[in-house]
């Protein structure tokens, strides 16, 4: 990643947490250290978490235009628990890519846990 790249991290178990965003360059070395102490312990929100993502996301790009790659790293064991808000069937539909957005947002996964 860039010096200047935008990050937002939402680390999640039953809840999702708005922990910390800002330019590489200045919240990098915390980020770090947050991501690297963050235990899997709890509830899993996998579908609430995507979604607000999501959501965090297509307003950044709205605002920010699409002069930049956007996208979503997700760290789970896969198995959502305890999501209200979002449905697979209703991420599926916000995700689906369209003719006037071919690329959509990227997803990578990483799986942790068992």
């Amino acid at each position: 990643m860039e010096r200047e790249d935008y990050l937002i991290w939402m680390p999640f178990d039953s809840k999702i947490y708005l922990v910390a965003q800002g330019k590489k360059s200045e919240i990098g070395e915390k980020l770090h250290c947050d991501i690297a102490s963050t235990v899997a312990d709890g509830g899993t929100a996998l579908y609430d978490a995507v979604g607000a993502a999501y959501e965090t996301l297509e307003a950044r790009r709205k605002s920010e235009g699409d002069t930049a790659r956007y996208g979503i790293v997700v760290l789970s064991d896969g198995d959502d628990t305890s999501s209200g808000r979002f449905s697979l069937a209703q991420l599926e539909a916000m995700l689906k890519r369209t003719e006037a957005d071919p690329y959509g947002a990227q997803i990578h996964t990483i799986g942790v846990g068992g």
